[in-house]
């Protein structure tokens, strides 16, 4: 499974409530679009840590780096990266 796989798999699983009928999509707006709200953002980033092994950094977390799936995953890869390079 990708990362964007994953990602989405956790925001439709656990972000979204049950009973809501959202289409989800890569540039679907999570924010703007009240899809997520402060605590769907602590279980995001907990899961980025615990799952994926990805800490974000406080200067990092910024709306325009969550406002979608892509921007998410743009943020987590830069984050892999930085990790195997070190």
């Amino acid at each position: 499974m990708s990362v964007k796989e994953k990602i989405l798999d956790f925001v439709k699983n656990h972000i979204i409530d049950e009973n809501e009928t959202i289409l989800l999509k890569d540039n679907t707006q999570l924010i703007d679009g009240c899809i997520i709200d402060s605590m769907g953002m602590i279980k995001l980033l907990t899961f980025l840590e615990e799952e994926l092994s990805v800490k974000i950094a406080d200067d990092e977390l910024n709306p325009d780096n969550f406002k979608n799936i892509v921007s998410i995953c743009k943020i987590v890869e830069k984050n892999l990266s930085t990790i195997k390079e070190i």
